[in-house]
């Protein structure tokens, strides 16, 4: 966050009064914003599937060429998270771009929301 006076604060200000705490205010305010604006444009709410435990096409094998296989339970999960895509975030310069986009293809932990084995499932940090 930045605490630069503003300058036309700092100019017309002193005539009522010190335009300290109002400055801090103002920058702070503009730095949340900024921070609002980012969750808006770079941010998006996804959907996930996956299984676990599912070693064949319809079922789990129990013996493959004479050997046993230990017993898997089968079941699917459902995930709901939130992902940031860099891509989307607006700026003029190209090299910053080229960084966004790059970051793009990275996918940040962030926590989700797992559904499995009719149980809902909080999660931190997951990929």
């Amino acid at each position: 966050m930045s605490y630069i006076l503003d300058t036309t604060l700092r100019d017309g200000a002193y005539a009522f009064g010190n335009a300290m705490p109002l400055s801090y205010v103002k920058n702070i305010s503009s730095s949340l914003d900024s921070i609002v604006d980012f969750i808006e444009v770079g941010s998006s709410l996804s959907f996930g599937y996956g299984s676990n435990g599912m070693l064949g096409e319809f079922e789990n094998r129990k013996t493959y060429r004479g050997k046993t296989f230990p017993f898997y339970k089968r079941y699917r999960q459902y995930y709901l998270s939130l992902d940031i895509n860099f891509s989307k975030i607006k700026t003029n310069s190209k090299i910053l771009k080229t960084i966004f986009n790059s970051l793009s293809y990275i996918k940040i932990p962030l926590p989700a929301l797992e559904f499995s084995n009719k149980k809902l499932k909080g999660h931190y940090i997951y990929f």
